[in-house]
């Protein structure tokens, strides 16, 4: 009911004639009407089916009766070679696939066999020659290079720079910053206080130290402290 007739026809015919006289013919066959609407049941409503579905097919069943008779002409004018290939029946031919052969590889020719390597026996002191000939020769090139550096840089002198040459106070300078180091240094030196002197039992009494109640209260939280500890050690050693 979402479209009108007339959108539907145009939709029918923009397709295939043959394709749409098929479905035209099992929608609109009141034969075929009862199988669908008990398939339909198991998805919609009694009434839905009934008022909405079958009715709008019965209600455009003599107009869809009109375009099935104008969809068999046209099929029928339509020549045999003209029909869609869906309409007509191709029998497939198989056909062999089209390989090339391959080409037959050449042969290879057998190489000849490698000669098989036999190592010498070892000598040891032979071994021993060639090591010393190998360092005599070593010793050789090392003094034979010494040479040749030496008569290149025979005639050559230090470099030398001309700073080095002028006349420096640097001694000087230095014993003098030294000596005023350490002159600063004996001025600045630090000087310790005095001992004071120890009170004996003849002597004045000793000044009386004033205690607030929190150095009190230390005073006697480390005395109990204490006193506990002592009758542990006893009790333990009775024990």
């Amino acid at each position: 009911q979402e479209l009108t007739w007339d959108e539907c026809v145009f939709f029918v015919d923009s397709q295939v004639p043959i394709k749409m006289l098929v479905l035209l013919r099992f929608m609109f066959d009141e034969n075929e009407m009862g199988p669908v609407r008990d398939e339909w049941l198991k998805l919609f409503d009694e009434k839905y089916v009934d008022n909405v579905l079958l009715h709008a097919l019965q209600m455009h069943l003599p107009q869809a009766q009109q375009l099935l008779a104008r969809l068999e002409k046209k099929v029928e004018g339509m020549p045999q070679g003209s029909r869609p290939a869906s309409a007509r029946t191709i029998s497939t031919v198989p056909q062999p696939f089209a390989i090339t052969p391959s080409r037959p590889k050449p042969t290879r020719a057998e190489s000849p066999p490698r000669p098989q390597f036999k190592s010498k026996p070892y000598d040891p002191e032979e071994m021993a020659e060639k090591q010393m000939r190998s360092e005599l020769h070593v010793q050789a090139m090392r003094e034979e290079a010494k040479a040749k550096v030496a008569i290149k840089h025979k005639e050559a002198k230090p470099f030398t720079f001309q700073t080095t040459s002028r006349p420096s106070k640097k001694e000087e300078l230095i014993k003098e910053a030294e000596a005023m180091r350490a002159a600063e240094m004996e001025q600045n030196k630090f000087r310790a206080k005095a001992v004071p002197a120890i009170i004996t039992a003849g002597g004045p009494p000793p000044l009386s130290i004033k205690m607030n109640m929190a150095a009190i209260l230390r005073e006697e939280a480390l005395w109990k402290k204490r006193k506990e500890e002592e009758d542990r050690f006893i009790r333990n050693v009775e024990e």
